[in-house]
């Protein structure tokens, strides 16, 4: 019985030697030194018996005997994808491309000073809002000085 156990265990017995096994430990007169694996058996022998509720292929025939029914997809619906993709990658692009800008040019940016006017609503703000070049180095105005004043 012990070959046949260390046989079991490396999983090289058949049915029928397995069912010997099983026999054998059922009995309940092992040796002592079998004695440990007499549970495992056992557990086997009571899993055997677990079943599914009675009921459950009644509930699994009505669950497949609904009717599925076929939704149609238009063109549209089946670029979303794409187009979900596309949006992803134009917002990388452009967080790149404005994370580029804003941290690799040196140029100070010319901003409206509201440091010491008090804004009371949004079109006061916008009209009350002057750029002022004391602030801005010379050089920062001389592309704006080339630009012409009217448009051709």
């Amino acid at each position: 019985m012990k070959q046949l156990l260390e046989r079991y265990w490396r999983g090289e017995t058949s049915l029928e030697e397995e069912s010997r096994l099983r026999a054998y430990f059922a009995e309940g007169q092992t040796d002592p030194d079998l004695q440990r694996y007499q549970a495992w058996f056992a557990y086997q022998k009571q899993q055997q018996k677990v079943g599914l509720d009675p009921a459950f292929d009644e509930r699994l025939l009505h669950q497949l005997e609904k009717p599925v029914e076929a939704c149609r997809l238009t063109l549209a619906m089946r670029f979303v994808p794409l187009f979900r993709a596309a949006g992803v990658v134009l917002l990388f692009l452009a967080l790149g491309h404005g994370m580029q800008h804003a941290f690799l040019t040196e140029e100070p940016m010319p901003c409206a000073d509201t440091i010491d006017q008090q804004i009371s609503a949004p079109s006061v703000a916008l009209s009350e809002m002057t750029l002022t070049t004391e602030t801005l180095p010379a050089d920062t105005l001389s592309p704006l000085q080339d630009v012409p004043d009217e448009p051709r």
